[in-house]
């Protein structure tokens, strides 16, 4: 089946980061796009996994569909420190209220030194 997205779609994903079609698969399964939202996830699952920010974008293309494991493994490469990204929305974003009580994620962000991070605690100085 051919997927038909608008234009604005069509040139957005084309010249996205991986992260930016994570974001965008995930927003698109939000709001009921699923055969566009498939698409999206299929381009982020065929980029070659040493593509800077593919993994934060297979996380949240995973998370949007349901695939909780899936959505985790993803989640565990992109804070490898293997020049991934993760970032601190995980840690605070209500969206991801449901993963963060997972013993996996948990033991994560042991893993990462993120279990004590100001994002995480409330504890951070920063002003904006």
């Amino acid at each position: 089946a051919t997927i038909r997205i608008a234009p604005w779609q069509a040139g957005h994903a084309r010249g996205s980061t991986s992260l930016r079609i994570g974001m965008m698969a995930l927003a698109m399964r939000r709001g009921g796009k699923v055969a566009l939202a498939a698409g999206i996830e299929q381009r982020l699952e065929d980029t070659p996994n040493d593509v800077r920010g593919v993994w934060y974008g297979r996380f949240l293309s995973r998370f949007g569909r349901g695939d909780i494991s899936g959505a985790l493994d993803a989640m565990e490469r992109a804070g490898a420190g293997d020049g991934d990204l993760l970032y601190a929305g995980v840690l605070v974003s209500p969206l991801f209220d449901a993963l963060r009580t997972q013993p996996r994620f948990q033991a994560a962000l042991v893993r990462f030194h993120l279990e004590n991070s100001p994002v995480r605690t409330g504890l951070s100085t920063r002003t904006r």
